[in-house]
């Protein structure tokens, strides 16, 4: 759209710490409270543009991944949050006998890994 090569998300610093606590969520490490620390960086970042720097566009440009960032990492958290509740009520369907074999499974693959 303005024709001005873009920084991809993708490759922000920022961008990939939200990626991995949205997706890395296990019980004995909830990251999901570091969100807030995460966006702190854009924080830092933009008080630097504007009084070391002293660079309006600078600011501009973080400003605008500020934006970029925090609608996707909306999408990400619903569809994460989507997806975890689908799967809770289709477990909610199975057979118990077939969820204790599932549950099993999935432990002996977790401890597998480990």
């Amino acid at each position: 759209m303005t024709k001005q090569i873009q920084f991809p998300i993708a490759l922000s610093f920022p961008w990939i710490l939200m990626q991995h606590v949205i997706k890395n969520v296990t019980s004995d490490t909830p990251l999901i409270e570091d969100l807030a620390f995460t966006m702190d960086v854009y924080n830092d970042t933009a008080q630097r543009a504007l009084h070391h720097f002293n660079s309006q566009f600078l600011f501009d440009e973080i400003q605008a991944e500020v934006n970029l960032v925090f609608d996707q990492l909306i999408f990400a958290i619903s569809d994460e949050t989507y997806t975890y509740h689908k799967d809770f009520a289709a477990s909610n369907v199975f057979d118990s006998d077939l969820k204790a074999v599932l549950e099993n499974a999935r432990k002996s693959k977790y401890l597998s890994k480990r």
